[in-house]
């Protein structure tokens, strides 16, 4: 079997399991073909997801066929929102006086709405590669001059998403806090004094607005076990933006955004004279884009609002709710329905390094040498530490030269000096500070539209993505040159010190 890797991601066995459950069965239900064949290779949480390429391309086929078809987005924008309902709910619970089966009866309620909607997670990326591949040879053929470059403006556009991102919500509400305090003298004052005073004289119409914007965003710096925003952390940006003078500016930037965005892009529509069959694509790609946005905010609402549950499992295991997140859906259920034993160290072990592997209806969790054996017998293809040169997709062109540092988590960011290369599976908004000190972005994954893709022609920074090998083949302090101009990445000295 050949697989393909696809995506890596911050995981856990419970995500890992509604994927290895949620892209067979759920995916061949709303496609019409799944994969019943997957690898995951989880390092310090970080998993790796392998398909059969085979079952990728069929999946592919299925995809283009229905291009023009709205229904697909939607129903995975209906699914997500009942999963998240289904959760916010539960959430709301008295969880302290529920009996263990109750509350197994609680997770498999959560568990099995997820699963449904998990196809969702991932077709939007399958989706992109097609339609970006035709959005882009439809431009090349109407432009000259550097067509690649002008190409990616225009996709860039048409591409967008027609509303504010849950990001820019939570901007706009923030702002229209800032601004409410600058307009009165008062408050305007207190904010400029040190947090703790602020704490204890803050009007209560201010704290009030504050807590129904933490109820609404507090879950936004989640990727995994991030802590969730508190009032403390809104007063701290509060303070940040009270002297900022293009509040205004920006607020009026957030709130005209949708109607310029769908300016842009019907001007371009016109300009191309994009054919109808093109224009439905467009139309129904907007749903996908708002499909991809929704399913970030529903990965970080899961993580906030499956907390407390988890905690509770915990207490009645011995355990703490990360430690839960790493049992199987089975383990968990047995464990508080039959009061079946917890192996507490082989949890810990999954923590560090695990595989999980479905070979048609049969699901392994392994560690240790059974792991590492299947990993080294499924990928017989290992990166060579010989590699000095490789590839990738340009996202922004331009030369550098640097050290590398490797970006896996948010902890990372704090290495970042400036001038340093950056190299990463995939790049996150929590990351844009490092970024914004680099020299050049390289990442394993990603496409165009990608949010490294982005933020490098942002901020006009040499950029090469999809390499599929940088975080294997690069390791903190090697010196590299960065050609984004051809896509090429050159190792001009390899880093002798272990890191």
């Amino acid at each position: 079997m050949s697989w393909k890797r696809i995506v890596t991601r911050r995981q856990n066995v419970i995500l890992m399991h509604t994927k290895l459950k949620g892209w067979a069965e759920q995916m061949e239900k709303q496609v019409g073909h799944g994969f019943f064949d997957m690898l995951m290779i989880c390092r310090k949480e970080a998993a790796e997801y392998y398909v059969n390429d085979k079952d990728l391309e069929k999946i592919e086929t299925l995809l283009m066929k229905r291009l023009g078809k709205i229904s697909l987005p939607e129903k995975g924008i209906s699914l997500f929102q009942n999963a998240i309902n289904i959760i916010k709910e539960n959430y709301k619970l008295n969880l302290n006086n529920k009996t263990k089966k109750e509350l197994s009866k609680i997770f498999k309620e959560y568990f099995n709405s997820m699963v449904e909607a998990i196809p969702f997670l991932v077709l939007p990326t399958f989706f992109d590669e097609i339609i970006i591949h035709i959005f882009q040879s439809f431009f090349e053929k109407k432009i000259s001059g550097n067509k690649t470059e002008r190409a990616i403006k225009y996709l860039s556009i048409i591409t967008s998403m027609p509303e504010r991102s849950y990001v820019l919500e939570q901007e706009k509400e923030l702002l229209e806090i800032v601004y409410g305090i600058r307009n009165d003298s008062q408050i305007k004052e207190l904010f400029n004094k040190d947090l703790e005073t602020i704490k204890k004289k803050i009007p209560k119409k201010i704290e009030e607005k504050i807590e129904k914007h933490l109820e609404k965003f507090c879950w936004v710096p989640i990727q995994a076990e991030e802590p969730e925003w508190n009032k403390e952390d809104i007063i701290k940006k509060i303070k940040e933006k009270i002297r900022d003078k293009e509040i205004k500016k920006r607020l009026k930037e957030i709130e005209e955004y949708p109607n310029r965005q769908k300016k842009r892009k019907k001007d371009i529509l016109n300009e191309f004279r994009f054919p109808e069959e093109l224009k439905r694509m467009v139309y129904v790609y907007e749903k996908w884009i708002y499909l991809k946005d929704f399913r970030r905010s529903v990965i970080s609402q899961e993580r906030y609002y499956t907390r407390k549950l988890y905690s509770e499992i915990g207490k009645r295991l011995g355990l703490s709710g990360k430690e839960v997140r790493f049992l199987t859906p089975n383990e968990m259920t047995n464990a508080l329905e039959k009061d079946k034993a917890i192996n507490k160290q082989e949890i810990h072990k999954r923590m560090d390094y695990c595989v999980l592997l479905r070979k048609r209806n049969k699901i392994k969790v392994l560690t240790d040498k059974q792991a590492k054996k299947i990993e080294q017998r499924e990928l017989k293809t290992e990166v060579k530490e010989k590699i000095k040169e490789f590839r990738g997709t340009t996202a922004y062109t331009g030369k550098a030269k640097g050290i590398v540092k490797l970006l896996f988590k948010i902890d990372d960011i704090n290495k970042v000096k400036e001038g340093d290369i950056i190299a990463a599976r995939q790049t996150t908004p929590d990351l844009v500070p490092a970024l914004s000190r680099s020299a050049a972005i390289i990442t394993d994954e990603g496409g165009l539209l990608s949010h490294a893709a982005i933020v490098a022609r942002e901020m006009k920074k040499p950029c090469v993505i999809g390499t599929k090998i940088a975080t294997k083949v690069l390791k903190d302090g090697d010196l590299v040159e960065v050609d984004a101009d051809k896509g090429i990445i050159r190792i001009l000295k390899k880093c002798l010190t272990k890191k």
